[in-house]
């Protein structure tokens, strides 16, 4: 399967919108609050207090791999719709 320029938009602008929650949550440590990062699924998170007093830290491998996943199928899906679009639009303007 060829990828088109469709394909690295999408997956630029998915990749893009995993990183917005950190933006809307950075300033939240401060006020007892979590900085979050990934979209759908939060991978990262820093902040909230913990049972000793401490600033709380959370990574979760598996939901990095399915933010990953679901970036890289969505962009696949949407390139591959567009290609058969495409093809179909030359194939009436052919015949």
């Amino acid at each position: 399967m060829k990828l088109s320029k469709y394909f690295f938009i999408v997956f630029l602008l998915l990749s893009t919108l995993s990183v917005i929650p950190y933006f809307m949550t950075k300033d939240r440590p401060n006020v007892d609050g979590q900085a979050k990062i990934g979209f759908p699924l939060n991978f990262y998170s820093y902040g909230g207090e913990t049972i000793n007093g401490s600033m709380g830290r959370s990574f979760s491998l598996r939901n990095l791999i399915l933010d990953i996943f679901f970036i890289l199928v969505v962009s696949l899906v949407i390139n591959f719709i567009i290609r058969k679009q495409s093809h179909r639009e030359s194939a009436i303007l052919n015949s």
